[in-house]
């Protein structure tokens, strides 16, 4: 049910990423009266105090890209706003924010683009073939299709998936990272779960807010340490230890052809060594220790095709371009 909308309006602009809409430094905050003292402090320190139950928010494009926090959506709610459009929303916004986010017409959710080719310097060298159907061979690992298909198909039990496909898997690993760990366990609890569902797969890390800047991070790392010995947690990075994505990969807790979720939007980085890894919040981790399940839709992939020899450095920042993850790539797979 739809709460109360004031006739007031706050206009942001385009690209307003999860960063301004709640700072990094806040997400060892579990508390939602907490939380809501910080929502859109990324931009200014006095705009917490200019949000009020009931407004509206008014953004241009691409709300919501950045790193993925459901502390950007919840900050919202909890400050009461009542709805909020948009040119465009990042697709990790828009679920994230189901309920609040009102698209206008002309609204383009990330994975909706037209087909077409990204104006660069090297435009003759570099070409994304958005949506383009590609296919390694019947004769491949698990069938044809790309890599994120033939690894869910096998998760799966199928044998093959299509993009846009919603298929049901136990994941091979779970990986969660700093401070904000103590928000899954938060939730874990709060669904009235009694046991890990298999506590070999679960990773645990302290490698963000280290040493703890802050008492809030400090007590939520203590949150954490307690919550490994209380339910068996087989391994646990503690503080020094090393960073979560690099150690995940160096102690081969990740291996090819594996799914393996992590509560860090870098966790895409699993896939340098063939395995898919998903990205994914506190909610759906804590859903997945206590069950050992998760849905996921077979991502759609686009193509990059390389006309001519580039430097790596080039060949980064081509691919890393903006305006190639505003058009439509978040949650696609890159071939």
């Amino acid at each position: 049910m739809l709460g109360l909308i004031s006739d007031r309006v706050l206009k942001l602009g385009d690209n307003i990423d999860t960063d301004l809409i709640y700072p990094g430094k806040y997400l060892s905050l579990i508390d939602p009266e907490e939380i809501v003292k910080h929502v859109l402090e990324g931009l200014g320190e006095d705009f917490p105090s200019l949000v009020k139950p009931g407004d509206i928010i008014v953004a241009g494009r691409n709300f919501g890209c950045g790193s993925s926090r459901e502390q950007a959506a919840t900050s919202l709610r909890y400050a009461g706003v009542a709805a909020l459009v948009g040119a465009s929303f990042h697709r990790e916004a828009h679920g994230a924010g189901c309920g609040i986010f009102f698209p206008t017409s002309s609204t383009r959710l990330a994975g909706h683009h037209p087909r077409g080719r990204i104006d660069s310097s090297c435009e003759e060298d570099f070409e994304c073939r958005m949506n383009e159907r590609i296919n390694f061979g019947e004769h491949s690992a698990y069938g044809g299709g790309t890599l994120a298909e033939k690894i869910l198909a096998r998760k799966a039990g199928k044998e093959r998936v299509t993009p846009g496909e919603v298929v049901e898997i136990s994941p091979d690993r779970v990986m969660s990272a700093s401070a904000t760990t103590a928000l899954v366990i938060r939730y874990f609890k709060e669904l009235g779960a009694r046991q890990i569902w298999d506590p070999s797969k679960v990773i645990l890390f302290l490698d963000h807010e280290v040493p703890a800047e802050s008492v809030a991070s400090a007590n939520a790392h203590k949150i954490v340490r307690e919550f490994v010995k209380e339910f068996g947690i087989r391994t646990f990075y503690d503080v020094g230890e090393g960073i979560s994505h690099q150690v995940m990969i160096e102690k081969g807790h990740v291996l090819p052809g594996q799914v393996v979720l992590g509560k860090d939007s870098h966790s895409t980085s699993y896939g340098v060594v063939g395995a898919l890894g998903v990205p994914i919040v506190a909610t759906e981790m804590a859903y997945i220790w206590a069950t050992g399940r998760i849905w996921l839709r077979v991502p759609e992939s686009f193509k990059v095709v390389i006309h001519e020899r580039l430097q790596l450095l080039e060949l980064t920042i081509l691919i890393l371009r903006p305006e190639l993850f505003e058009a439509g790539q978040s949650i696609q797979m890159c071939d």
